[in-house]
């Protein structure tokens, strides 16, 4: 989708945002899936002894996939930023990185949506999926996985014992992470911008990415103008 009315600079500008923004969305993707399969393996033999492997193995993918979510954000505003945008650029703590963001553009984190069809206009508007995970949530899985993948006590290396594992919560992280990406927007606060990204977690198809336009007054609930509804 392009805009109308744009000046070539500017339109150039959000091509480039777009082409960086499904970059990262096509590493989201990659991890996602290499976690998927990890956790089917600790599915398949839960009793296995070297099952620490796994779950070391997802908790690092889910900490890694956290950051790419903090720099994907910052690379769809760093154009709109005044200030700090090559200190954040360098900084790798994604929690930093999405609180610097959101004291200068509040409502920056991505947002999960569904289409919903209008059979009056033949448009899908999209609806924000209200129980998809917030900024605070996001925070906390990455704060909770950072405290799985650090050694914290002497004692429990001397005796060679390891941390229990929780694969429900394991399961439970994976799919919110899933829930809040597969489909979602970020809104630029800018022309009516909304950056649309479609993950296809789970088959074949490619990371897409799409602009569009906000339906009037700037809302999650914008409309992509142009999408038939049949339109897969």
């Amino acid at each position: 989708m392009t805009f109308t009315g744009k000046a070539d600079d500017h339109e150039r500008n959000h091509d480039n945002v777009l082409e960086e923004y499904n970059a990262f969305m096509l590493h989201v993707k990659m991890r996602l899936t290499a976690f998927s399969d990890s956790i089917n393996e600790l599915e398949s033999n839960p009793q296995h002894p070297d099952i620490w492997k796994n779950f070391e193995f997802c908790y690092l993918q889910l900490r890694k996939i956290c950051e790419c979510v903090a720099l994907a954000t910052l690379t769809c505003h760093r154009h709109l930023m005044q200030e700090n945008v090559q200190t954040l650029e360098s900084e790798w703590h994604a929690k930093n990185i999405l609180k610097a963001l959101l004291r200068d553009r509040p409502g920056c984190f991505p947002i999960a949506v569904r289409f919903e069809p209008d059979a009056d206009t033949g448009c899908r508007h999209l609806a924000p999926i209200d129980e998809a995970l917030s900024f605070k949530d996001f925070s906390e899985i990455y704060g909770r996985i950072g405290s799985r993948l650090h050694v914290r006590e002497l004692r429990k290396i001397l005796k060679n014992k390891l941390d229990p594992f929780e694969l429900t919560e394991l399961k439970g992280w994976h799919q919110s992470i899933v829930s809040l990406l597969n489909c979602h927007m970020i809104q630029l606060f800018e022309n009516g911008a909304v950056l649309v990204a479609f993950l296809h977690i789970g088959d074949e198809r490619t990371v897409e990415c799409w602009w569009a336009e906000a339906n009037g007054p700037f809302m999650a609930g914008g409309r992509i103008y142009g999408l038939p509804v049949d339109d897969e």
